[in-house]
Formats: structure tokens, sequence, C-alpha cells
């Protein structure tokens, strides 16, 4: 396995000279998704089908090739970091008047792996990014490359099957503090939805998108929604229990899938129903039930009048999460 360590970037002379030469080589960018705390805080095991660390690049000269960065030069190690092929874009990095910049990443949902990190963590907020650029040259040596910016993120803006987009926040604004080994965000809830931290177990309540599955349940009528009738019954009649391959399913059904401990809520969206042969993934068919980790989003759960199990540190926050609900 190579050794993903990154040691300490010098940007030498030979990398300025390259970059003013007439041909200089291509710039490379590497984006490093850096999940190591995250699969502390739910417990998931070293040795898990999720690394601790990713790295994609989407340099048009090198296409579906996946890059060996610093194979050769990095004496002592045991090879280089394999980089994918994964379009990604970065933008919002300019210096804002006032406040740091809150940067965006979108990035490629190719064969919804992202979608599967997600689901597998609960959430990725809290997550680092770190930014790397090169030039095509110096890809043998992880030393020589510019400096580093390093973001974590702080939202999910949106999700589909072709993209995901993220809102990132700089290091700068993060706290150094930990609860212990939570970072203390304050707009946004930190636990696995549905987990015992969570605790909210009743019916389905929005899409990944925060469009409503109940009609009833929308803030306004204007709200988008599926059109639902309430689920009704304890349980309602519509829960199917544990999802299970080879049944076909009806529409507004939903079902629990389980993955490593984690429960997910799916919801048959389909009007035609499910059929035996289609994935619970498939999203022609089925939409699993989303909380945005907003604090309004825990208040769709659990009401206004009731302590909310939110996991987030709202008292942190620049801005206080009630004022800004209230200007929504």
């Amino acid at each position: 396995m190579a050794d993903t360590n990154i040691p300490e970037s010098i940007y030498t002379k030979e990398l300025q000279k390259e970059s003013q030469s007439l041909n200089a080589s291509s710039i490379v960018e590497i984006i490093q998704l850096d999940l190591t705390d995250l699969k502390f805080n739910n417990k998931i095991a070293e040795d898990s089908s999720i690394a601790n660390y990713y790295y994609f690049h989407n340099n048009k000269i090198y296409g579906d090739t996946v890059i060996k960065w610093g194979a050769r030069e990095d004496t002592g190690w045991t090879g280089g970091i394999d980089v994918y092929p994964l379009p990604f874009e970065l933008t919002g990095l300019e210096q804002q008047t006032e406040g740091l910049p809150r940067p965006v990443l979108k990035i490629s949902n190719y064969k919804q792996f992202i979608s599967f990190l997600l689901i597998e963590l609960g959430d990725l907020t809290g997550a680092k990014v770190v930014r790397y650029k090169t030039l095509a040259k110096f890809l043998n040596n992880r030393r020589v490359r510019y400096n580093d910016e390093i973001f974590f993120i702080n939202k999910k803006n949106k999700e589909n099957k072709e993209q995901i987009e993220f809102e990132l926040m700089s290091s700068l604004e993060m706290e150094g503090v930990k609860l212990p080994r939570r970072q203390v965000i304050g707009d946004y809830c930190t636990w696995c939805y549905r987990s015992e931290d969570c605790g909210y177990a009743d019916t389905p309540v929005t899409d990944q998108n925060g469009v409503y599955f109940e009609t009833e349940k929308a803030v306004n009528k204007t709200d988008d929604t599926y059109g639902f009738d309430s689920w009704t019954g304890d349980p309602p009649a519509a829960y199917q229990g544990e999802w299970q391959y080879g049944l076909a399913y009806n529409y507004k059904d939903y079902v629990d899938v389980t993955f490593k401990g984690k429960k997910i809520v799916f919801v048959c969206i389909n009007s035609g129903g499910s059929p035996a042969n289609a994935s619970v993934f498939n999203r022609t068919y089925w939409v699993p039930d989303t909380c945005l980790k907003k604090m309004k989003d825990c208040k769709k759960r659990w009401g206004d009048k009731v302590a909310l199990p939110f996991g987030g540190f709202p008292a942190t926050s620049k801005y206080n999460e009630m004022a800004q609900e209230n200007n929504t």
C-alpha cells in the first residue's frame, strides 16, 4: 500500500522557473478528502471499505488515467499515492471585504460514489478538504508544489446522481475544541440521522433536497411535496420493515436499509411501485429520507415546543440561528 503521508511543501526555484517558461508543463490540481475524524466519530474500523483519504484530479491531459503522485523521488517511502480522475470545480476563493470566503466544491457523483460516502458516514460535514497544486513535471515528488489550501465541509448544498455540491469553510473558522473528538460546528448537526444520538424514529419527512413526502407536513401549501396523504397507524401500513431484494413494493411504501449499524429509510416514490428486481438505490423508484442537518430540519421532525436533540452548537455561531430562520 502506498504511503499517504504528504510532506511539507517546498516551493522551489525550479517550480517557479518552469511555470514561467514558454512551454510550461500542465498545472495539476489535486484535492484530498480526509475522512479520518468522521470514521472515528462513526466508529468505523480502519480496515473498512471506506479509506481514510481519497485523492482526485480533473486534469484533461491525463483524462481517465490514475496519476501516481510521488512515485520515484520520495526516497524511503513505499510508492506514490493513487490520484483518481473525478471532475470537480472549486470556486468562490476570492477574498471578501468582510469575513472569510465560503468556497463551493462541485464534484462528480460518478457511480454515486460520493453519495455512498454520505450514506455510510451519515454526512460529510466537518470532513477536511485539501487542495494541492503542482506542475506535471514534478508529479514524481510530493514536496514540490504550491502552497496548500485547507478547508472543511460546512454543508451539502445539492445532490443528484450526476453531481454533488458542498459549501466549504476556511480552516481559520474552525474551532480547535473537540468534546471529545467532536468538532464544534454552530449551525449544523453532527449526529447521524436516526441514530441513538439523534433519536428520531418516526415516518419519513423530506428527501435529500428538502422536498416533503407528506403534504400536510409542509410548512405552507406552496412548498414542494410528493403529494402523499399522511401515513397513519402505528406502525403505518406503508412501513414494510427491512428492505428485501426480490420483493416488489407499492407506491408510498417505505423500508429500512441498515449499513454497519446505521439505519437509512427509503421511500418508494414511483407511482407504479418498485418491481422485484429494482435496487433500493435506484432513484427512479426510491429516495432516502434525509435530514439536512440544520435546526429547522430538526424542528420539522420534533416540532417547535420540545427540547431538540440538535447535535450542533448554536451558541458558538457568529449569527443567531433563530434570527437566520426568521429572515428566510
